[in-house]
């Protein structure tokens, strides 16, 4: 009996840690990926632009039926003009983030009132999408979280006799993981352009997005929208599936 249980607590003990592992992974290429659009950033033009609304929103994260962490998020709209017309705009930064005390969120606000004239950057390849800081903030934190959750299977790892080589060797693996599937995106993306499914690097935009993931082309699609827009796998999913449901027809 004791060591059915002996086993069972290794095999839990075991998938644990590669959880642990392999979110880790994941939110460390989150972060690269928010860096990556952060310097990109540093070169987009800037322009006036006027705060039309400033707000800060309650939302519960990490919820089940309603229940979960209440967080404080700021919220703004923007009107600025670029090459194609007038915009609106709602980013801050190119990540964007959120606050566990509610007068935390509004300090951080407190620079754009409505009303107030501020200045935008906005991404040449898609005037459509711009932001008032280049803050690299949060893709610091999404790294420096993700390299967190590898400390506690460090320390199974250790206590479980592993040498440090071995340890050193599968966290190196893990930390080459985000850069790869970066890659594998944008290789992903390169063939897709050379057989004419995408417009070249640097002239797409949400249409581009909209088309592809319309034409049975989803995957794609979520590629190229994180290649415009950032942010994680899973918020350019539910964007290019907003993107599908408001181009199906509506019944009459």
């Amino acid at each position: 009996m004791s060591a059915i249980v002996e086993h069972a607590a290794l095999l839990f003990g075991g998938f644990f840690t590669l959880v642990m592992l392999l979110c880790g992974a994941g939110i460390v290429a989150v972060g690269l990926f928010a860096l990556q659009r952060h310097r990109a950033a540093a070169d987009w033009p800037r322009t006036p632009a006027q705060i039309e609304t400033s707000a800060v929103v309650s939302e519960r994260r990490f919820a089940e039926d309603g229940q979960g962490t209440l967080m404080y998020r700021p919220q703004i709209s923007y009107r600025y003009s670029a090459p194609g017309g007038s915009y609106r705009g709602d980013k801050i930064a190119v990540t964007g983030r959120l606050y566990p005390r509610e007068d935390q969120a509004r300090r951080a606000i407190a620079r754009y009132p409505a009303g107030a004239m501020v200045v935008a950057r906005y991404n040449p390849a898609d005037a459509s999408e711009a932001i008032l800081e280049r803050d690299g903030a949060g893709g610091v934190w999404f790294v420096l979280f993700g390299l967190l959750c590898w400390l506690l299977p460090v320390i199974v790892a250790r206590q479980a006799g592993f040498s440090w080589f071995l340890i050193a060797g599968a966290l190196t693996l893990l930390a080459v993981l985000p850069l790869l599937a970066m890659l594998t995106s944008r290789s992903r993306l390169a063939v897709a352009r050379s057989r004419g499914l995408c417009p070249p690097d640097g002239s797409c935009s949400d249409t581009d997005v909209a088309r592809l993931a319309t034409h049975g082309e989803k995957m794609l699609a979520i590629l190229l929208y994180r290649e415009l827009h950032g942010g994680g796998l899973k918020d350019a999913r539910l964007a290019v599936e907003a993107l599908i449901r408001d181009r199906e027809p509506r019944a009459e």
